[in-house]
């Protein structure tokens, strides 16, 4: 095919991205342009003697299709210059081949799990989703992993084999992904990776390697199979409770390195660089969607990436309310959907404590060995739902997180039950850590591309969808009016669901956030 003029190429290329129309025309040295909307009479002349099809595309002007057409194109342009879905990104966004939705498993650390599948052909994995690290790893070429069934798991896990897939590639040390090049003697090696986590000797290690992984898109009236080529860690060593019950199978990191799988896809072009989770309420069922921005009636915050050193969502807390008590708070939460539970710094855990303590009537259980929790209540025999005050978080830029049930019910040994506030302290961090247990009853947004992390309450049986025109986004109240005096209608009334963990379903749950962050957190506090 013959090179096109230089002019030419100008007008194509601004067709195809659905700009006004230009046509260049020039005379002593002088580029003149005649501007033209993208459905005019010129450019459907132009596109039929280039032999563009037009048909049902060009509408007749002055007909509704033709207005509909040119305000759907407006409204397609300033969503996506405000970062916010559109019908035609949807049809980008991707999920697992399996389907998009997570479940909660408490004997598997309390951490939400997805179906994947890798390789050619394929094989299984049920992973842990984790935004508070990058790697995606499975068991591989095994020295020390978890065992393939055990009577926790209820199922058989998959080991991933480099020799068996045709479709796997090792990485070699010269990779812009290795990391650990000091570990290499020459650049053709295999690229070597380890991972430690928070929870004390919980670590992964192995070899990077190159694969594919089995997407589909979501759109539900044209889905199609979408195969990205990722790379990932071959674990052949895991340690402490990864050989048990805290991702026996492998882990998603979703943070907001390079090799996290949604930087992988949007590098990609697959999806734009943002993702969505849904945690179920009252059921242990989630979603999770790649490329979703988020609707326009979420509530928003500003993700703040100067915070530490290595990027991970991080956001600002500038209030708190429990019940009828308003606090003013300065200080920074990570979120992080590796950690079943949430870890709160001072003196925001002393704040929110004291606060709740100070509103609830029913008689304050004392500290048990190996429950976490420091606030925990005893439950009444016929007791059948418990009312506490509100919590909510202020974030900066004025948007109310709300904490939807951050109660935990647990089975004591003697039949009796206790109910407790989800939240532990660690005097030595300078930061939270938002877990699961405060992401429960919402689909959280995590926009990479704008720096937002968004959130709306959500049942989570099906994915959010943007359809209203409307372009304002949710304010909250102001904290004048939205103190709510306890045992008012608005308080939330904890319904004490049917099955609760027992006292040893604690000692496992997971902090998965790798100990390289612990560093950072470290060195903030030296710094402030």
């Amino acid at each position: 095919m013959s090179p096109l003029p230089s002019s030419s190429v100008v007008v194509v290329f601004l067709a195809l991205l659905g700009f006004s129309w230009l046509t260049v025309s020039s005379e002593s040295a002088v580029l003149a342009f005649d501007i033209h909307h993208r459905f005019s009479n010129n450019v459907r002349r132009w596109a039929e003697v280039n032999s563009w099809e037009t048909g049902d595309v060009w509408p007749e002007e002055g007909s509704i299709h033709y207005y509909a057409s040119l305000v759907a194109h407006d409204r397609a342009l300033q969503y996506r210059r405000r970062g916010l879905a559109t019908d035609d990104d949807r049809r980008t966004s991707l999920t697992f081949e399996d389907g998009n939705a997570t479940i909660k498993l408490n004997n598997l650390g309390f951490l939400h799990y997805a179906n994947i599948s890798l390789g050619t052909p394929k094989l299984n994995f049920l992973v842990a989703l984790d935004t508070g690290s990058d790697l995606l790893w499975v068991p591989c070429n095994c020295k020390n992993c978890a065992p393939t069934s055990n009577e926790d798991y209820g199922f058989k896990f998959s080991i991933y084999d480099t020799k068996s897939s045709k479709t796997s590639k090792m990485v070699p040390c010269s990779s812009s992904y290795c990391d650990r090049t000091n570990s290499c003697a020459t650049q053709t090696d295999p690229c070597p990776y380890k991972v430690e986590y928070l929870t004390p000797n919980l670590s992964t290690s192995g070899v990077l390697v190159r694969d594919v992984l089995h997407l589909m898109t979501t759109e539900e009236t044209k889905q199609k199979v979408v195969n990205a080529n990722i790379t990932f860690g071959c674990s052949k060593n895991q340690t402490g409770h990864f050989q048990s019950t805290a991702s026996p199978n492998g882990l998603l990191g979703l943070g907001m390195e390079k090799l996290a799988i949604p930087s992988i896809l949007a590098s990609q072009g697959l999806t734009s660089d943002s993702f969505s989770m849904c945690f179920g309420l009252n059921s242990n069922v989630g979603r999770i969607q790649f490329g979703d921005n988020g609707t326009l009636d979420q509530y928003k915050t500003p993700l703040k990436l100067g915070v530490l050193r290595q990027k991970t969502y991080v956001a600002a807390i500038v209030g708190l309310q429990v019940g009828k008590i308003l606090m003013v708070e300065n200080t920074f939460t990570i979120v992080d959907t590796g950690s079943s539970f949430t870890t709160l710094a001072n003196p925001l855990y002393t704040n929110l404590t004291n606060a709740f303590h100070s509103q609830i009537t029913d008689k304050r259980y004392p500290s048990i060995q190996g429950i976490p929790f420091e606030y925990c209540y005893k439950l009444k025999a016929d007791e059948m739902s418990i009312n506490i005050p509100r919590i909510n978080f202020q974030m900066e830029g004025g948007s109310d997180y709300p904490l939807l049930n951050p109660i935990v019910v647990i089975g004591l040994d003697n039949n009796q039950f206790i109910y407790c506030l989800g939240v532990t302290k660690d005097d030595r961090l300078p930061i939270s850590i938002f877990g699961q247990n405060f992401m429960a009853g919402l689909q959280m947004v995590f926009n990479r591309e704008n720096l937002v992390l968004g959130w709306k309450e959500s049942d989570c049986s099906q994915a959010e969808t943007n359809t209203s025109p409307n372009l304002a986004t949710k304010t909250s109240p102001s904290p004048a009016t939205s103190i709510v005096p306890k045992g008012d209608a608005s308080d939330p009334t904890i319904i004490i669901p049917n099955t609760n963990p027992r006292i040893e379903s604690f000692s496992a749950h997971a902090r998965l956030r790798p100990m390289i962050i612990w560093g950072f957190l470290l060195a903030f506090l030296f710094f402030i």
